[in-house]
């Protein structure tokens, strides 16, 4: 990694895709939904991630760890092996949208950013995502001014949005007249802008009270002063023992070009006993917005323990597919990532979640297919349409995958399926039409989905989406 916000020359094409259940019928073979799929040629039976098994037509159970598959080519690089990867399949949940913008004080959640944590010992769910508040209306321009938000649930599928009594919006002078009446009787922890919240029970314990940690802009420091000329704003971290109360805020000065106006994520990288920091690198120069890294020193989540000299561009696409945002996390034997890549040239202003991938979660990052690849979470139908039109999929043009994920990889459902929760948009990122945008968080599991970008070179996914359970 260098200082600079570097560029990747990517081959646009159509890549391979395979149906659910993964391979060809020629290999007689048992496969698993996950994330990355290896697809296989008539010499190989095909094998699946770190302990999951696959089952011949023989009966004969084998096993592969996806570290074997370093050389394995993307798709439609057949010339050094005879398997290629594959981006998995995912079936949005017929519980979709989980909840909406539903309070006066949330007018709109744009790049919400959600954060999903599950308890394994309550067995209860609980986000964190961000909210525009100074919007003058549903769904209005202006982000100028964000909120921190919190809901929680039973299930992770029936959200409830607590009365927190944390955030005075009366005593904001930057906050809408119409808002202050609702006083502190809202859901609101802090004002923000791109926390990312991390549960570090693991590392910590739960009484710890650093057990919740946050990376980005927040109001870490408290609520007093917060008129005051930068307030009571922090750009860095911060502690929490229940997730709600935040003290301890440090800042973190990263060398140039690295920004807070992403969806910053922090995490415990167990096997360099470190932790492992992904802000923004780049904005301005090509190839505009891209992805930086810094590690941990010793061990301790402190801006003393930061290696700023480090920091570096781990990802990067190309001035009409930047890279807005990543959320990396193990995966068996190795590392994936949500990719969020904005298509910033079109006028449909689209946002793409892509499956990145590396073999220590610190180098190497790349597509698992390719900027221009499969679509992990598919966009939904509405792309072409006006967007002033209600039947505009919620998720049409904008899809933000949420954090969220056990110490050893995502989170589980009782059925085995990966939980990816994601917030969409039905308007483009940036423009006039951007008012018009009306996320939700979302729940998702395995299914079909096709190719993001013909061969063309036309920017707008087919008009076929993913198919609703």
């Amino acid at each position: 990694p260098g200082d600079e916000c570097t560029s990747v020359n990517e081959a646009r094409g159509t890549s391979r895709v395979s149906s659910v259940g993964g391979g060809s019928t020629r290999n007689a073979a048992r496969v698993l939904n996950l994330p990355i799929m290896v697809k296989s040629y008539p010499a190989f039976l095909a094998l699946f991630a770190a302990a999951a098994s696959t089952v011949s037509a023989s009966g004969q159970t084998r096993y592969a760890a996806l570290k074997l598959f370093q050389d394995v080519g993307a798709p439609g690089d057949d010339s050094a092996t005879s398997i290629s990867r594959l981006v998995g399949f995912v079936n949005k949940h017929e519980a979709n949208p989980l909840f909406t913008q539903d309070v006066d004080w949330e007018p709109r959640l744009d790049n919400a950013y959600p954060n999903t944590i599950f308890d394994a010992a309550t067995n209860t769910y609980q986000v964190f995502y961000g909210n525009c508040i100074s919007s003058p209306g549903l769904g209005a321009p202006d982000c100028s001014e964000q909120t921190l938000h919190y809901a929680n649930s039973t299930d992770g599928l029936v959200w409830e949005k607590p009365d927190l009594g944390l955030f005075d919006l009366a005593d904001k002078d930057w906050v809408r007249d119409d808002l202050k009446v609702y006083g502190t009787h809202n859901n609101i922890i802090m004002q923000d802008g791109g926390v990312g919240v991390y549960d570090d029970v693991e590392q910590t314990g739960p009484e710890d009270e650093c057990r919740y940690k946050a990376f980005g802009e927040g109001q870490f420091k408290g609520t007093t002063d917060d008129n005051a000329d930068g307030g009571s704003q922090t750009n860095g971290i911060s502690c929490s023992a229940d997730g709600l109360n935040w003290v301890d805020g440090q800042t973190l000065s990263f060398p140039d070009p690295q920004r807070y106006d992403t969806h910053n994520n922090v995490y415990y990288h167990t096997e360099l006993d470190q932790y492992l920091y992904t802000t923004r690198a780049g904005f301005d120069d090509a190839p505009g917005r891209c992805v930086g890294q810094a590690l941990g020193t010793d061990g301790e989540f402190s801006k003393y323990d930061v290696d700023f000299d480090g920091f570096g561009t781990v990802e990067s696409g190309a001035n009409d597919a930047q890279i807005y945002a990543q959320l990396p996390f193990p995966f068996l034997d190795m590392y994936l990532a949500y990719s969020m890549v904005y298509d910033a040239e079109s006028d449909d202003g689209l946002v793409h979640t892509l499956l990145s991938y590396s073999f220590d979660g610190v180098s190497g990052w790349d597509f698992v297919e390719n900027l221009y690849g499969t679509d992990f979470i598919p966009l939904g139908p509405g792309l072409g349409l006006d967007v002033h039109d209600p039947s505009n999929a919620f998720d049409s043009h904008v899809i933000f995958a949420s954090t969220g994920q056990a110490p050893a990889g995502p989170m589980l459902d009782e059925d085995g399926l990966a939980r990816v929760y994601y917030m969409g948009g039905n308007g483009p990122h940036s423009g006039e039409t951007r008012a018009w945008a009306h996320p939700r968080i979302h729940h998702t599991a395995p299914n079909n989905t096709p190719d993001r970008r013909p061969p063309t070179g036309d920017h707008r996914p087919p008009t076929t989406h993913a198919r609703y359970p």
